[in-house]
């Protein structure tokens, strides 16, 4: 039990401890795509950090800001379950909590903007590698059934709908396509601008 996180140029080089827990459990970890959002510098970092808190009570999210010399960090959210995604510019994630509700994060601020969608049935939400569109699954028509969609601003287009229990996906690295699995059985591979389903 506890948590030491340790960060390392890729290049090679000494390790640093960015932080340090007696009390918490680790679950998960994920560098944001880009350089920190709060004016231009290089070299900073954040890290999103999702673990057990020591009461455990639900799970939590901090975020660890490398800034080359230093470290800082701070708690940003708790749920459970709670999944999440960066945007491309590292300036928001998207938030998937308690199974029930979507929220765009505001990382310098510390705003959280939730989103008027039902969710369906499904874990990480995926922020676009390469613009501002968000992709979920929200509850379809039928009862049990997921429809995956694109958010885009307040527009949502389904790319796929009507589909049974529970849906995992990901976006192509170009943002063009969209590969989901139902039940971990087969796989779906959608071309976005086009609307076509390739398999």
């Amino acid at each position: 039990q506890g948590i030491r996180v340790f960060v390392r140029p890729a290049g090679g080089g000494a390790y640093r401890t960015a932080y340090t827990s007696l009390d918490e459990i680790f679950t998960y970890a994920c560098w944001s795509p880009a350089d920190c959002a709060g004016g231009g510098e290089t070299g900073c970092r954040d890290l999103a950090l999702l673990f057990t808190p020591a009461d455990q009570q639900a799970l939590a999210l901090r975020l660890i800001r490398d800034q080359g010399e230093t470290f800082s960090e701070r708690l940003v959210g708790r749920a459970a379950p709670f999944y999440y995604s960066f945007s491309p510019d590292g300036k928001s994630m998207l938030w998937h909590r308690f199974a029930r509700q979507l929220e765009r994060y505001d990382i310098e601020s510390g705003e959280t903007t939730r989103l008027a969608d039902s969710p369906g049935a499904f874990q990480a939400p995926m922020w676009s590698p390469v613009d501002d569109r968000l992709l979920f699954a929200v509850r379809g028509e039928e009862v049990n059934t997921n429809d995956l969609v694109i958010a885009e601003g307040d527009n949502r287009t389904t790319i796929l709908s009507g589909q049974p229990s529970t849906i995992a996906f990901a976006w192509s690295p170009d943002g063009q396509k969209v590969a989901a699995t139902v039940n971990s059985s087969t796989l779906i591979v959608i071309d976005v601008a086009g609307g076509i389903t390739l398999n």
